[in-house]
């Protein structure tokens, strides 16, 4: 594409813009998932959906790939990876104590490796279009 000049930038942004449109239900599910994975009580599960940002960034150097990032106030990534957060006791502010739930190890994951690959085959009829767009100019 970078011999392509001006016309290939244009193939590179069709290209950024499709990935991240096709990343649009994966973050969708992802958000849904929080709710049920987090305990209810004391807001928890309400506080880390509201506070959470699901961003896409797309790669479209030589190897294109998709990555999506969790991002809030809460530890969002280390409940996925740990399956335990952090909360202070109730009535001592000073005291902290790390918890686990059933089902909160992976709970981001699931969504993601479930639509794994339809996420593939969007990224390889994205780079197909592209490529037929950038054959047909030349």
């Amino acid at each position: 594409m970078r011999e392509a000049g001006e016309q290939g930038k244009g193939l590179k942004r069709e290209l950024r813009t499709g990935l991240t449109r096709e990343t649009k239900q994966v973050r969708a599910d992802m958000r849904k998932a929080i709710v049920p994975a987090l305990p209810q009580r004391g807001g928890l599960a309400a506080d880390v959906q509201r506070s959470t940002r699901f961003t896409a960034s797309v790669s479209t150097s030589s190897n294109p790939s998709v990555r999506i990032k969790a991002r809030g106030r809460r530890s969002i990534r280390r409940m996925n990876a740990t399956g335990t957060f952090r909360h202070p006791v109730f009535g001592r502010r000073d005291a902290w104590v790390t918890q686990g739930a059933s089902g909160l190890k992976g709970f981001l994951d699931k969504p993601f490796e479930k639509s794994k690959p339809e996420l593939q085959q969007a990224v390889l009829q994205a780079i197909t279009r592209v490529r037929s767009s950038l054959y047909r100019s030349i």
